[in-house]
């Protein structure tokens, strides 16, 4: 759970319906193709995992492709972690900062401690279960935001479909990026 809700970041809930309100539902791939890697590592690892001559996967690696590959795959793992945690306390940061005025670098550092202290008191047990009502609160919002939007449609569900449909806004797979195509290079 706390895994999902932290892939269900403010920055996810922003940046998702502005990338598809320019398209269609092709964004939903990136979480979707998230769920299948998942499960392939699962397959591939727990079974490994489970004879218990290994306590983590990068012990597994290590064993069966060398030292350096270990080293490199729990290196850029923390690395990515690092980073995207960084990332979502610019972003609250800014946004904080935005709303009091205060500045984003002193929001950081706020930030930053309010969540040494969250930890620091309650532990692992108050992050994970900080990380299911999130992930329960967010649910709930997104459900209760697409009811309310399907009442304020005047021919609800059936006339939102005929519309996104009509608009080719339905699609939901697109193969490689077409390399041709203008607006994949205009996202970068």
């Amino acid at each position: 759970a706390a895994l999902g809700a932290a892939e269900l970041s403010a920055l996810t809930l922003i940046g998702g319906p502005a990338t598809a309100s320019g398209g269609d539902w092709a964004y939903a791939q990136f979480f979707a193709g998230s769920l299948f890697g998942r499960l392939a590592l699962a397959a591939m690892f727990l079974p490994a995992l489970c004879d218990g001559s290994d306590l983590t996967c990068y012990g597994w690696l290590r064993r069966r492709f060398g030292s350096w590959t270990g080293r490199t795959a729990a290196v850029l793992f923390c690395a990515t972690k690092v980073a995207g945690s960084a990332l979502r306390l610019f972003a609250a940061a800014v946004a904080a900062s935005v709303l009091t005025g205060l500045g984003a670098g002193w929001w950081a550092i706020l930030l930053c401690a309010m969540a040494a202290a969250y930890i620091g008191y309650g532990g692992f047990r108050a992050v994970v279960w900080a990380g299911v009502w999130q992930l329960a609160l967010v649910l709930a919002v997104i459900v209760a935001m697409t009811v309310y939007l399907l009442s304020q449609t005047p021919q609800h569900i059936h006339g939102t479909l005929r519309l996104a449909q009509e608009g080719q806004r339905l699609s939901f797979w697109h193969g490689a990026p077409g390399w041709e195509d203008a607006y994949f290079w205009r996202r970068w």
